[in-house]
């Protein structure tokens, strides 16, 4: 079984990894921190690499592209096992981190609606000489 072409790869990568308050990488996001390590592409070439429609894409750029989102640079080889690791991982990954941000948005609803239920009870006002 072979792994799957690089375009698949990096469309993979994009969707998953980055950081979680954030939506995946923009284009010229993905430029921009390319430049960033001296490696310069077209808007056009990036968008036809992350297509597949690159098939034999330069060392510097894999090597950029896996320093950005933060993998081996053995991800873009033919190895299709070390590939299916990855994938395996950041697919469970990314699950335990939507489980943890769901139960985090519960007990901030939670959280909201008894403050929101304190907030609606009154107290009656003491008076001289009792104690509640």
């Amino acid at each position: 079984m072979s792994a799957p072409d690089i375009g698949y790869r990096l469309r993979f990568l994009r969707e998953h990894v980055h950081p979680i308050s954030k939506p995946p990488y923009s284009f010229a996001q993905i430029r921009a921190m390319l430049a960033d390590q001296g490696v310069t592409v077209s808007d056009s070439h990036l968008r036809a690499l992350f297509a597949g429609a690159v098939r034999n894409p330069s060392f510097s750029t894999l090597e950029a592209l896996a320093k950005i989102f933060k993998v081996n640079l053995g991800v873009f080889s033919s190895d299709a096992e070390q590939w299916n690791e990855v994938e395996n991982w950041i697919v469970s990954t990314s699950s335990q981190v939507n489980q943890r941000r769901l139960a985090t948005a519960r007990g901030l609803r939670m959280r909201q609606k008894l403050i929101a239920q304190r907030d609606t009870i009154t107290l009656p006002a003491p008076t001289e000489g009792k104690q509640l």
